[in-house]
């Protein structure tokens, strides 16, 4: 139920394991909202099982998560490294006992202190690596049950309040929602107002062109009289 507490649990399950804690962030719950820790923790490879079973009965465990990575090779180069150079560097001093001119003892100086330096950054990179084998990393993260705050109102002035806030927050959001759409619906109504005069002016056009056209009068047939014949 507390984070807090549960994370000092941790760390002494931890220390009793012969472990450390590497990293520790707590937060405290604030208006209504979740406390939580964070904890890194560096515990011996052959108890890891067992600080993990116990870290669980801490709370409810919601996500597990394991990897693990095979550093053999990079140990075995780094041994292979340290080896080179320490003989490197035994050879040099050896030189420099036996050197008898100046730039000949400053060279070989120069020579012995670069690879002390190097051997000396494969060293720390070695203990770490050792230090990696030798301790597995749990991270560990607590987290209070979230519960919404919820707040009856105690008397009818404040549900009156209550709705009236409500009352003026709906009105507020529906004045936004129309302002926020209002120049969307100008631009709507200015093309529809468009396609309507686009369309009656084709039709006047259509119907003023039908008027126009002359229509061709039926041809009239006239036949000439024919006389009576004369008699003889």
């Amino acid at each position: 139920d507390d984070p807090i507490a549960a994370a000092g649990a941790a760390t002494q399950i931890v220390a009793d394991a012969g472990g450390r804690v590497s990293a520790r962030t707590e937060h405290a719950a604030e208006d209504g909202g979740q406390a939580s820790a964070e904890l890194t923790l560096r515990i011996p490879a052959d108890a890891v099982d067992g600080v993990r079973a116990d870290l669980t009965d801490l709370g409810t465990v919601t996500e597990t998560a394991l990897e693990s990575s095979d550093v053999s090779a990079s140990q075995r180069d780094l041994t292979t490294r340290i080896t080179t150079l320490r003989a490197s560097i035994a050879r040099y001093t050896d030189w420099l006992g036996t050197a008898a001119e100046t730039s000949d003892l400053i060279e070989l100086e120069s020579a012995i202190s670069e690879r002390q330096t190097e051997l000396e950054g494969l060293e720390a990179e070695a203990r770490d690596l050792d230090d990696r084998v030798a301790m597995s990393t749990i991270t560990l993260s607590l987290a209070s049950e979230y519960v919404p705050v919820t707040t009856a109102p105690e008397n009818m002035g404040d549900a009156l309040a209550i709705g009236w806030n409500g009352f003026v927050a709906f009105w507020g959001a529906l004045l936004l929602g129309i302002g926020l759409s209002l120049p969307w619906l100008v631009l709507l109504g200015v093309i529809a107002v468009g396609v309507v005069w686009l369309v009656r002016r084709s039709r006047r056009t259509a119907t003023a062109s039908v008027l126009s056209t002359p229509v061709a009068p039926d041809p009239v047939l006239f036949a000439a009289p024919v006389e009576p014949p004369t008699p003889r």
